[in-house]
């Protein structure tokens, strides 16, 4: 058996955002007696076992850092095991919360809660793992040895797309170890491993039945999650078949930001008074966007002017810009439309004295949102006569997501612009209906005016949902021949997400801000004068909303076709410090992504201003995005010895131990040069207390197939008040790094 070295958990440092009191139910069945407790637990409380609840699990294994199998070089490498005790006492529910228990691991940046980039960004029950903080999609994330279908969803980190595995896609009362390797080893595993490898072992040759059931309430809140999880597995044919069955269904409810005091509101400044922080505005994140709208006079041809305009002698603007306010607040240049408001000379971001318009985000959002998650996977394995060994594994993931937040703004790039003769336009002609009384400086025809800073508040919070399905097959053999062990299967996951959301549609809300009657839309009324920032009190005809709302969706697939044959021996041959590993294998891989953008994203339907630009988005706040697609195959071969130079029985001065790790791995991508990693490793111990390493390495690490897809090419769209800019990257890669490194530790 290789080696395993503890596990280093942290749990006690990470800060919840909300606290449950969970009642755990498990059951232990095995083939002669039942087992049934009942607990009331704090989530931190580990599952319990039984004896007759077993795994079968004593052949040599392959532990991360090496292919050679039985092989023990776990103690000359940086590699850390979390077993089963270690994952039990996270209590973790998700791959999420299991990963995030690692303490080398960096910022999860594909996450529920994320929604910088909207619909552009991976969305939904996603989480991504960054290892080392070198960057998301910089670590590969094996799962039972070989490689998992990348999420379909894709972020830009430092204007690079990325992707990464989905990590809720793993079964975790499945899992038996977690492996990480907190080194590079793009010459053991492929020019995508810069950052490290996480290999999750699951439990495959099961016997029993173990079912657990989890409810779980959050204080001070509705919030209730519940799972119900099972393990089951028998042997057959006299023992030398095994079937094993992992199986999760978790239901969560959404938490709202308002149902919490740390986050009921987005301004923060009441949680420092008292500290030297009181009165802080950074504390202070609500948004200057809001339901009380501002307005820019501009001329007939559409550009901005600074004509002053007065209302009965008093300046309603000397700017250009002007914006409806309660008529509680300050410097009111003219009664408002309606009871309670009026018209301020002024911009809503360059006065403090309106801060009280700034509309408080989290007054909507939703900080988990609701998601029902199931995850399966399965494994068969037969031992035939001739010592030949079959296993096959399938898996299904489902999670359907949703979420909402506030109701987006549109673009500096997006203008709209409401007509001279618009029905609500104060400025509007002479005779019209909502012309304010005693203007001067607006001539008989009125003028038209842009809308800026305005957020639809009337037209409910953005519902987003997502849904995610993960699929994985996987069959082969494995066994000895020649003295040699030997590992070969074929290889076949697919991953699909489906996000939508029910938004503006800027062409719609063009024409319903330019019509001529009362079906217009009306942004001038402001919102609730008495709660100003949350609430709109004079709300839009639902009539007139539901013509400007639509339906926009992105529907991603990732796919990953492999096939590979290995090789290993432990005891190639033996010096006198100890027996030779040596392993070699060949690996091919078919990886496939596409992605499908709503027609009122990728530039099919465009948003043409009055003004006649145009903005590839129809979708009012999202950015334009093409559709995308693309194929890549690899194929690589590897070399590995494991030479164990001075043993401690050999008495040598001042070196305990000596081993010789050398390996090299060549990798050949479609459409451009072969990428070459060689590597080798000199872990010595002069002494039972103290060790050292030295490495060196050269790794080209490939974009993922969502970038390598594209080819090179720049856009901009100009606009009197800003541009929009869609860039594409090139489909070939260079290397980004050439690392060495020596390290000695006492």
């Amino acid at each position: 058996m290789a080696r395993e070295t503890p596990g280093q958990i942290t749990t006690g440092n990470r800060e919840d955002t909300t606290m449950k009191t969970t009642i755990r139910i498990a059951s232990l069945l095995g083939s002669i007696s039942l087992l049934a407790t009942a607990t009331a637990a704090m989530a931190q409380d580990a599952p319990q076992t039984a004896a007759d609840v077993q795994e079968d699990s004593t052949e040599e294994v392959v532990v991360i850092g090496s292919q050679i199998k039985g092989a023990d070089v776990a103690g000359a490498l940086p590699v850390t095991i979390l077993n089963e005790d270690d994952i039990a006492a996270t209590a973790a529910t998700s791959g999420d919360d299991l990963f995030r228990s690692i303490p080398q691991a960096g910022d999860v940046a594909f996450n529920e809660s994320r929604d910088a980039g909207g619909i552009n960004d991976a969305r939904g029950d996603t989480a991504s793992i960054n290892l080392r903080a070198l960057g998301t999609g910089n670590t590969l994330v094996l799962l039972n040895g070989r490689r998992m279908v990348l999420h379909p969803g894709t972020q830009s980190e430092n204007l690079v797309p990325v992707q990464s595995v989905n990590t809720n896609t793993i079964p975790v009362l499945g899992v038996r170890r977690v492996e990480v390797l907190l080194d590079g080893a793009a010459a053991i595993y492929g020019s995508d491993a810069v950052a490290g490898v996480i290999n999750t072992v699951l439990k495959d040759n099961f016997r029993g039945l173990r079912t657990t059931a989890e409810i779980g309430f959050t204080e001070d809140s509705g919030q209730v999650e519940a799972e119900f999880a099972f393990e089951a597995g028998h042997r057959f044919n006299g023992g030398k078949s095994n079937i094993s069955l992992f199986g999760s269904y978790n239901h969560r409810d959404p938490l709202y930001a308002r149902e919490r005091r740390n986050s009921r509101s987005a301004d923060l400044r009441p949680l420092v008074e008292g500290t030297p922080f009181a009165g802080d505005s950074d504390f202070d994140n609500t948004s200057v966007d809001s339901i009380w709208g501002e307005f820019r006079r501009l001329s007939t041809s559409f550009a901005p002017v600074t004509t002053a305009t007065s209302v009965n002698g008093t300046a309603l603007t000397t700017s250009g810009v002007f914006h409806i306010q309660p008529a509680t607040n300050a410097s009111c240049a003219a009664p408002g439309t309606y009871a309670g408001t009026c018209w301020d000379n002024s911009s809503l971001s360059t006065l403090s004295t309106d801060n009280n318009l700034k509309y408080d985000i989290n007054d909507v959002r939703t900080i988990q949102g609701r998601n029902d998650r199931i995850n399966l996977f399965g494994f068969f394995n037969h031992e035939f006569d001739s010592g030949l060994e079959f296993f096959a594994e399938a898996g299904w993931y489902r999670a359907d997501y949703q979420s909402q937040r506030e109701q987006d703004t549109a673009l500096a790039s997006q203008r709209l612009i409401i007509p001279a003769n618009g029905f609500y336009n104060p400025l509007g002609p002479v005779g019209s209906a909502y012309r304010i009384p005693g203007l001067t400086g607006v001539v008989t025809g009125g003028v038209p005016l842009e809308l800026i800073d305005y957020r639809p508040v009337d037209a409910g919070p953005l519902v987003v949902n997502v849904r995610n399905d993960t699929t994985r097959f996987l069959a082969g053999f494995r066994g000895e021949v020649l003295g040699f062990d030997f590992d070969s299967a074929a290889l076949y996951s697919r991953a699909r997400t489906a996000d939508s959301m029910r938004t503006v549609s800027m062409t719609k809300f063009q024409e319903a801000l330019s019509r001529l009657d009362s079906s217009a839309y009306n942004p001038f009324n402001g919102g609730d004068p008495l709660n100003p920032g949350r609430y709109d009190s004079t709300p839009n005809p639902q009539s007139v909303i539901d013509g400007f709302m639509v339906n926009i969706g992105r529907v991603s697939t990732t796919e990953l076709a492999m096939g590979d044959f290995k090789v290993s021996k432990n005891d190639l041959f033996t010096l006198p410090g100890g027996r030779v590993g040596m392993a070699a294998g060949v690996e091919f891989r078919h990886e496939t992504f596409a992605d499908d953008r709503d027609d009122r994203l990728d530039g099919t339907i465009v948003f043409t201003a009055l003004d006649g630009s145009s903005n590839g988005s129809d979708t009012m706040g999202a950015s334009p995005t093409p559709d995308s697609g693309g194929t890549r195959d690899t194929i690589s071969g590897f070399l590995e010895f494991a030479v164990p130079l001075v043993a401690p029985d050999m008495n040598v001065p001042l070196i305990h131990s000596l081993d010789l790790q050398l390996a090299g791995r060549v990798e050949s991508y479609r459409g451009s040069a072969p990428s070459r990693s060689p590597r080798s490793r000199h872990p010595g111990i002069p002494s039972p207390t103290s060790s050292s390493a030295a490495a060196g390495r050269r790794a080209s690490a490939r974009r993922t197939c969502r970038s390598c897809s594209k080819t090179a090419s720049s856009a901009r769209t100009p606009a009197p008040t800003g541009s929009s800019a869609r860039r594409t990257s090139a489909p070939d890669a260079s290397p980004i790094s050439t690392p060495a490194r020596a390290a000695r530790a006492w």
